[in-house]
């Protein structure tokens, strides 16, 4: 079953004298134990320092690919093959886009244009009618 207050405390005592001896052995041997912690720590620097270096390296050479790439070469070009169909649906989309966007490859941007195309519909404000010349071509 349960431990008993007794057992309990017999437990704790015996992991008390336990740490003891451990730290009277570590303090006897303090030279073999300072190496130790110094080699663990110098590798753990240069592990993280490896991991920061090879980021800043993969980061110059992408800069570097770009930079070599004419501004039509670079070009995002971001498509919904059926688009929103109402002005909150669109600015839904819009934003959830540009929270994308921004989060992933923003610091390579110059510069953003939206554009929107249909094939059998005008763009117009609801409840306004598509009047002139481009409507009498349809």
């Amino acid at each position: 079953g349960e431990p008993t207050g007794g057992t309990m405390s017999a437990i704790i005592i015996k992991l008390l004298s336990t740490w003891q001896m451990v730290m009277k052995r570590s303090l006897s041997n303090w030279r073999l134990l300072s190496s130790v912690m110094l080699g663990v720590l110098l590798a753990s620097a240069i592990m993280a320092g490896t991991v920061i270096y090879f980021d800043a390296l993969r980061e110059m050479a992408l800069k570097s690919s770009l930079d070599k790439l004419s501004t039509s070469e670079i070009d995002i070009l971001v498509q919904a093959v059926k688009g929103p169909t109402t002005r909150e649906r669109y600015d839904l989309v819009a934003s959830v886009l540009t929270q994308q966007i921004d989060a992933r490859v923003d610091w390579m941007l110059r510069d953003r244009m939206r554009a929107g195309k249909s094939p059998t519909f005008f763009v117009v404000e609801p409840g306004k009618a598509v009047t002139g010349p481009a409507f009498s071509t349809r």
